[in-house]
């Protein structure tokens, strides 16, 4: 991470017959670096790379309003341990 960077995790909850169209969405948002399907109280988790918090809401509205989004939880992370 570049010392300015933002790293966050964003969780979501997702209609399952809308599982496949989220996926392709997500896969066009550049600050997206990794996506995960889960298994638990989320059905994906992604993690996102940005330059400013002003970036990263910008991605949590992107995100949140994709059809079939339920429920969306972000995540800053701070310090890696490991």
């Amino acid at each position: 991470m570049k010392r300015n960077e933002i790293e966050a995790l964003i969780f979501l909850s997702v209609n399952k017959n809308e599982l496949l169209n989220i996926d392709r969405q997500i896969l066009k948002i550049k600050e997206v670096k990794k996506a995960y399907e889960v298994l638990g109280n989320y059905d994906l988790v992604l993690f996102v790379v940005v330059p400013s918090r002003v970036e990263l809401g910008k991605i949590i509205d992107e995100v949140s309003t994709l059809k079939g989004v339920r429920a969306i939880c972000t995540f800053i992370l701070t310090e890696r341990i490991k």
